[in-house]
């Protein structure tokens, strides 16, 4: 049984797609013990992904027992050759950046993402180093063998040639010959999915800078120290009776939450 948990807000056609997508996708590729959990952050501020992250997979984690988690971005979605199958390592860069596929008791073992990052940009990356501070290895998924022939849609690449989404792809996931996981186009992808303007959410880049301080003063820490700050700033910090169910259904939890609330 695992887990998918979306980081959302202010993408409502891009959510749709994904909850039209991904239980069809997983339906076809065997998977049918699964939850999505979209955690949709509400309110004025900023997109904290890390904090939707969180929330996600608390919500999850009152919900039912979760061998794993995937941390899924709404804009990526699977087109074939996607393993959602259980992860030999914690994965990291999972169909992109920003996304991960690992045990949940890893995830809360190393007590999650940091709410103290906010917007987007090196969240994950600490996330990662977290794990390797904890003593858990990781593998980058567009390195591994089953990441060889995996296709995604990015929902953002709209009108781009499948010429210049291979060029994209081997120069995000670094590789030069056709052997790596790319973004394709489909027939989702339209001038009808609307664009989404990140310098007016989350990709800020006076918060990319500051997170960037963050994540560096956070590397120099002694690893005993570093653990602790770690298990002072993750999950834990997430107040669970803050946050509102919109709705549930078999296979989908929709929570909402304000995140000057949600934090204790």
């Amino acid at each position: 049984m695992f887990a998918v948990i979306v980081p959302y807000r202010n993408r409502r056609r891009f959510v749709d797609l994904f909850l039209q997508t991904i239980p069809v996708y997983l339906h076809e590729s065997g998977h049918i013990n699964y939850h999505i959990f979209v955690a949709e952050q509400v309110g004025s501020g900023p997109f904290a992904l890390a904090t939707s992250r969180n929330v996600g997979a608390r919500a999850a984690q009152d919900h039912g027992q979760y061998d794993y988690y995937v941390f899924h971005d709404v804009d990526i979605l699977p087109v074939r050759n996607i393993d959602y199958g259980p992860p030999a390592l914690s994965t990291v860069w999972f169909m992109n950046a920003g996304s991960a596929k690992l045990p949940s008791s890893i995830f809360h073992a190393v007590n999650g993402y940091n709410n103290s990052f906010i917007g987007w940009g090196f969240e994950d990356t600490e996330f990662w180093h977290r794990l390797h501070i904890f003593g858990h290895p990781t593998q980058e998924w567009h390195k591994t063998h089953e990441a060889k022939q995996a296709e995604m849609l990015n929902l953002e690449c709209q009108l781009e040639s499948e010429e210049e989404l291979m060029r994209f792809s081997q120069h995000y996931f670094g590789f030069a010959e056709d052997v790596g996981p790319r973004f394709v186009q489909n027939s989702l992808c339209s001038p009808e999915s609307p664009g989404f303007d990140k310098t007016q959410d989350f990709y800020i880049e006076t918060l990319v800078t500051r997170n960037k301080r963050l994540l560096d003063w956070i590397r120099k820490l002694p690893t005993a120290i570093a653990q602790e700050y770690f298990l002072l700033h993750g999950i834990n910090a997430i107040n669970p009776a803050t946050m509102s169910l919109l709705y549930r259904t078999e296979k989908v939890s929709w929570v909402q939450y304000n995140r000057s609330d949600v934090l204790t």
